[in-house]
């Protein structure tokens, strides 16, 4: 049995993340014991260091870290958006190359602490199979993939955890609370990007008396 006790730290214990100042006991990869003051026998010091739970990262777009630096310094409204920058410099680069870099991106993940994270996929069921080409890292990979028409959701949400719209304007009202009653039925994730940008917001208030947050609750998101 493969016992590591790491000592003198702070653990963040706990739904509520309460600090204890202590040691952490792991057995065969399991955290069994979280206990204050000082371990039973001699640990690992972690000179006051810290141990808390690995984070989980609610929204990526790792398909895009072949082309990060097309933000530098830019304004968000010119670089997305279905015919913006950022998508014809994404349908420029090779397979391979964002292959690589997804890889280079789980893997910062896992050295910087995030063990799981929720993809919005978009190009359909190919960017779902280019995620799924990238090589194990250990991370839990969520993908929410991106249909572009209403009759593809169903074999989209048969490869995906579930379906992620790019804007409410996307789709009809009609055909997003369609989309969202398809995803609850397969028992999969929903979800809506919304308020990211200032115009979109102040459209959506002036169009519809709600702002886009709250009209996205109308739809049942996960």
């Amino acid at each position: 049995m493969a016992e590591k006790v790491f000592s003198n730290g702070t653990i963040l214990a706990g739904e509520e993340l309460e600090a204890v100042k202590g040691y952490l006991t792991v057995r065969d990869g399991v955290v069994n014991e979280i206990g204050e003051g000082q371990p039973p026998k001699r640990g690992i010091d972690l000179h006051r260091g810290f141990i808390i739970p690995p984070f989980v990262n609610a929204h990526t777009h790792l398909a895009d870290s072949v082309i990060k630096d097309i933000y530098a310094g830019r304004k968000q409204e010119d670089v997305v958006g279905a015919r913006s920058e950022k998508f014809v410099a994404l349908n420029s680069s090779s397979e391979e190359a964002k292959i690589k870099a997804i890889e280079s991106s789980l893997h910062d993940m896992i050295r910087t602490g995030t063990s799981a994270h929720c993809d919005f996929r978009e190009s359909g069921k190919a960017g779902i199979h280019l995620m799924r080409k990238a090589k194990e890292s250990g991370v839990k990979s969520i993908l929410l993939s991106r249909p572009e028409k209403q009759d593809e959701v169903k074999d989209l949400l048969t490869i995906s955890d579930g379906i992620g719209l790019p804007s409410l304007n996307s789709f009809s009202d009609e055909e997003i609370r369609k989309i969202s009653a398809l995803t609850a039925k397969a028992k999969k994730f929903f979800s809506i990007h919304v308020a990211e940008v200032r115009n979109a917001q102040k459209s959506s208030i002036e169009n519809t008396g709600k702002t886009e947050i709250q009209r996205a609750l109308d739809f049942d998101p996960s």
